[in-house]
């Protein structure tokens, strides 16, 4: 991967991507053989037992570690808030007290932007409630826009405050801040009224991947991937057929269904 990111043509940049929260059978460290003694632990661990400087000190390195492989983006950590309604995502949650979450994920994220590495927030605007699997059927979350505002905004701004640097939309639903039930990174109320507008995010919206079940399942590829770019993601993550989006998006634009700029 090094050798790969020498050969960048110069003034362009080469993410590599992994999901690491800290710890726990999501993260790379747990499928690395040369990660694992390192001491992870994962984000429930971390916010039932360590203090904010020894979150920060766990970011850093993290981010030593990935960066020293050539690793450079981190499509991790988790912002959202744990309940008992989803306790195998809880594992990957840092609490589940609003204000306590947004104080120590500004921590984990200074510790790893500090260390060199991109940060991703995820999985917005919050999935840690909803019971079933959200990569398998259209999950629905049912909380009204204010109960939202008042819970898994906090840690958000928190993150965007500490300088991540993307923000990943949940494939979830959420009925009580869209008209129609649709995954939340197709939605433009959620992308680009609440996290853009309201949340002042500019940074890089990624949507969840495409190639879960509940999105292969439910739409053609070619049909997420122009709603998503409508709803104002910039990023498409792990599309079923990279030509055919990509000729979907240049029909979408040359049709007047997406503008140009």
């Amino acid at each position: 991967m090094q050798n790969l990111q020498a050969s960048v043509v110069s003034g362009s940049a080469l993410y590599v991507a992994v999901e690491e929260d800290g710890g726990g059978e999501n993260s790379i460290s747990a499928k690395v053989e040369d990660l694992k003694d390192t001491g992870y632990v994962t984000p429930k661990e971390m916010g039932q037992n360590m203090t904010a400087n020894q979150i920060y000190e766990s970011g850093k390195t993290i981010a030593g570690e990935l960066t020293k492989i050539g690793i450079n983006l981190n499509l991790a950590p988790v912002a959202d808030l744990a309940s008992d309604q989803n306790p195998s995502y809880a594992m990957r949650c840092l609490g589940s007290d609003a204000d306590g979450v947004a104080d120590l994920l500004d921590d984990f994220v200074s510790g790893m932007r500090e260390g060199g590495l991109s940060v991703t927030l995820k999985t917005f605007p919050g999935i840690g409630n909803v019971s079933a699997d959200v990569t398998e059927s259209i999950a629905e979350n049912t909380d009204s826009l204010m109960t939202i505002r008042d819970t898994n905004f906090v840690p958000y701004a928190s993150g965007i405050q500490a300088g991540a640097d993307c923000v990943m939309v949940s494939n979830a639903a959420y009925s009580k801040l869209t008209v129609k039930k649709v995954p939340a990174f197709m939605s433009q109320d959620i992308v680009t009224k609440l996290l853009r507008e309201e949340l002042g995010f500019d940074g890089i919206v990624m949507t969840s991947p495409l190639n879960d079940n509940v999105i292969e399942n439910n739409y053609t590829n070619e049909f997420a991937v122009v709603e998503a770019v409508k709803a104002g993601c910039d990023l498409i993550v792990l599309p079923g057929n990279f030509k055919e989006c990509y000729e979907a998006l240049i029909t979408a634009v040359k049709e007047g269904r997406i503008d140009e700029k």
